[in-house]
Parts: structure tokens; sequence; C-alpha cells
């Protein structure tokens, strides 16, 4: 079921779905918007997080049960708690190059398989120990990374790799991973800018190369190559051929970015207390 509204004011995801619809989390909720029309998706849960695919769409709420909403009907899947574990939260669901279905949670990674989500293996170690995870990508030779509340993890089927300040990366928050068409992985901390792992080392961009905030809540790019980055409370910013330029906003750039998407020519921001913005370079429609 679904009504047509305004978006609540705080999104916290933005998602790319069939049929031209971009989908966003926030307070809870769940968007749509088609063509210009924005609909609410009623469900009784408080949700964390979604990812739309081919067959409907997968949700997780607040008390960690997966669901995946379809024309038929509504599935939910609990996650395989290690014994001991009361509570736990589904922070990121993502979909691997193998369609492999990935869940970042407070407690560790889990993996949905036979409809039954259970916690990722290296080599016989479950994953359901770790700190909370906050973000996911997949970098070109198929390994995942794994951003936590403190430095980020490299995940492959027989390695598990931690990077944090003692090997080039920082000891704080990574809150958003993207790979870019080259390949590169970028990492958005939360007090240290942004990161860049092009297979051999890491490098930075911070203050000193020009962007104001150390707090990057949000990255993305297009396919031209040009970086998108959402800061906490510094605005809007982009990165191409290695300068750094401020976007202008139509409301106060101390708003945090939480969320960008790239799509169709457009970028999606996700906006605390403005709610869902596109922009395509020179005006923007709020949702």
């Amino acid at each position: 079921e679904s009504t047509e509204q305004n978006v609540d004011n705080n999104v916290n995801q933005i998602a790319i779905g069939q049929k031209n619809t971009v989908w966003c989390v926030t307070n809870g909720k769940v968007y749509e918007v088609i063509k210009n029309n924005t609909h609410q998706i009623k469900f009784p849960k408080k949700i964390t997080t979604i990812l739309p695919d081919t067959n409907g769409l997968w949700l997780a709420d607040d008390a960690g049960v997966l669901y995946h909403k379809k024309k038929q009907g509504l599935d939910s899947i609990k996650l395989q708690l290690h014994v001991g574990t009361n509570t736990i939260s589904i922070t990121k669901i993502f979909r691997t190059k193998q369609g492999q279905l990935l869940l970042a949670t407070t407690r560790g990674l889990y993996i949905l398989k036979d409809s039954t989500a259970i916690p990722f293996t290296v080599k016989g170690f479950p994953l359901d120990k770790i700190p909370p995870i906050l973000a996911l990508s997949e970098d070109k030779y198929g390994a995942i990374w794994a951003g936590l509340t403190s430095g980020v993890l490299r995940i492959t089927d027989t390695t598990i790799n931690y990077f944090n300040k003692k090997n080039g990366l920082c000891d704080n928050a990574i809150v958003d991973i993207l790979t870019d068409a080259e390949g590169n992985v970028w990492f958005a901390s939360d007090g240290q800018g942004v990161y860049r792992f092009s297979g051999a080392q890491f490098t930075i961009l911070d203050e000193s190369s020009g962007l104001p905030s150390a707090q990057v809540m949000s990255i993305e790019a297009d396919p031209n190559g040009k970086l998108y980055l959402g800061t906490y409370d510094a605005g809007f910013y982009t990165y191409q051929n290695g300068k750094i330029t401020k976007q202008a906003l139509p409301f106060p750039t101390s708003s945090a970015i939480n969320a960008i998407k790239f799509y169709q020519g457009h970028v999606w921001l996700g906006i605390g207390g403005n709610g869902l913005v596109k922009y395509n370079g020179n005006s923007f429609v709020v949702y």
C-alpha cells in the first residue's frame, strides 16, 4: 500500500530501483519517487535500510528482521544469531556482482543462503562478532570492503585485512564507501575527510586539500569520474581533476548531506532537515 505525500525531512538513504523509480528512507519510513510523484510505502515497522531489485524490494527493520516485498506478498527472514545475542539491527543490504545478498549489521556481516540469513564466514570463521558495519562496497577484484565504527575490513573468500591509522587509513568511523569506474575505492570518514585506495596505499582529501569539513557523510561518482561529496556541516562539493568545488544549495550549508546518488544525469541528495533533493547541475527540485 502507498499514499502520495511529501518526503519527511531527514533522508538517510537513497536507492535506485526499476522503471525510473528512486527510493529513499527517512525517519524509519520508505518513499518512492516515480515521474516526480512521491508515495509513502506503508509498513508497520521502522525501516533502517532498503535495496530495490528486479523482483520487488528488500527492507530491514530496527529489530533485525529482513523482509522481501513482492507482488506475491511479503516474506520475512530473521537473522541466525549467535547464542546470547539479543539485539541486532541491519544497517545495509548489499547485492554482490555474483548475486549474493549481504547484510551489514550492528553485530557483523551476514549472508542470505537458501532463504536463511547466516553469518558470513571466511575459512570457517564467522564474522558475527566484529564491530558494527556502517557501509559496504565491492572492489574490482570482488573483495568486499566493510566500513566500521573504526577503520575498514577488506574481505575475500579466504582473507580478512583490517585497515586503520596504523596502516595508512584512520581510526574514525567509515560511513560510506564507493568503488569508482576505474577501480579506486573511496572512503568517507567521520572526522578525517575522504580516503582513496588505488591498490597500493591510501591517499587523503581533507582540509589541506580544500575540503572545508573533515566530516564526510556520503560519496558518489558520475560516469565521467566526477566525485560528489556530502559533508556533515559544510555543504555539498565535487572533486574532479584534482580540484574541489563547492556547489550552491538552496538551504543552509550546515545541513548534513546524508546520502547521494547519481541517476540519469541528476544528482539526488538526502539532506538532514531538508528532505530529498534532485539537482541537475543548475537547479534543484525538493520532494
